[in-house]
């Protein structure tokens, strides 16, 4: 058996796992697991990746008392589409030859699946491996499934947008509160009313800093907001389309309110018991919003932009991907 060690220093710095966390990927000359021989095994994590090459079939054994040695080491098992494949056919391996299996009490978190809730901020014609490792634009390929997997593991720094851990700015802006809101800042100072006054020209845009480092392509656009990244700069730019001097604010919770044609927003339940039926109904992902003047946006502190700012996330991270 041929057993290689390489270094993934060079992508650690991406992938922001613990040392107890590694990779797994498998790959075999067949799926159906009581003839199947492993063409090779891969084991990444921060530090390195551990290849096993079986060079005949008795390899197999020696093979999987050595994998599960090095995953006794680990607490979190990252795959990709390993759920469906990887984790069930080793640990039928690992019966057949009627060996202890060291997945058993090793949590196991699939890629593929935990990818699926931010795909709509993704732009990836299909979900595979490769289309995720193309949104990076820093020019290294990793070697291997099982790096690539360890290398896209930081598109899940894309929970600190859910969580609202970002910084957020307004960067311009063409509402019709713009002009008021310039005219009721007179104690601004000169430098900072000449920025301000540049800034508003354009249609709304805030800028967002991730507390993680979002150094991939996002795009998504739906309803009235449009977000880009720059993963350069490692900042977004959500851009937000107003209606009449406000701006929609969107519920996740959508089941838990009724849209009211009549005032044209959604209200929580709570407040609409008594509501005859005819003036209501259930409010859904696409009208479950509460109408916010332009100047509560412009005049806010930046608590108030995060928290429209991740109300407009939680609203493109719902879209049908």
């Amino acid at each position: 058996m041929i057993k290689k060690i390489k270094s993934t220093e060079h992508i650690a710095h991406a992938a922001h796992l613990s040392k107890s966390s590694c990779v797994l990927d498998i790959e075999t000359d067949s799926r159906y697991w009581r003839t199947s021989h492993f063409r090779n095994v891969r084991l990444a994590d921060t530090e390195k990746e551990m290849i096993w090459i079986p060079e005949k079939e008795s390899d197999e054994y020696d093979l999987l008392l050595d994998l599960a040695e090095s995953l006794s080491r680990c607490s979190l098992v990252l795959t990709f589409n390993g759920t469906g494949f990887d984790i069930p056919h080793l640990r039928k391996k690992y019966s057949a030859y009627r060996l202890s299996d060291p997945l058993r009490d090793i949590r196991h978190d699939d890629l593929f699946l935990m990818l699926r809730k931010y795909n709509s901020l993704l732009p990836v014609a299909r979900h595979r491996l490769n289309d995720y490792v193309t949104l990076f634009t820093d020019g290294h390929i990793p070697e291997g499934d099982a790096q690539k997997a360890l290398f896209i593991s930081r598109i899940l720094n894309l929970s600190c947008l859910k969580e609202g851990k970002f910084g957020a700015q307004i960067r311009s802006s063409s509402c019709p509160e713009a002009e008021k809101y310039k005219e009721e800042s007179p104690d601004v100072p000169h430098s900072n009313k000449a920025a301000r006054e540049d800034a508003l020209k354009d249609s709304l845009s805030i800028i967002l800093t991730p507390a993680l480092p979002l150094s991939f392509s996002i795009h998504c656009t739906d309803g009235p907001f449009e977000l880009d990244s720059n993963p350069d700069a490692g900042t977004l730019k959500l851009r937000i389309r107003s209606d009449g001097g406000s701006f929609y604010m969107y519920h996740s919770d959508f089941e838990n309110y009724d849209f009211l044609p009549g005032e044209g927003c959604a209200v929580h339940k709570s407040l609409t018991a008594y509501v005859a039926s005819d003036r209501k109904v259930k409010a859904s992902r696409e009208n479950c919003y509460t109408l916010i003047p332009c100047g509560a946006i412009l005049q806010g502190n930046e608590k108030t932009l995060i928290k429209y700012s991740k109300s407009a996330i939680e609203y493109l991270l719902s879209k049908q991907s």
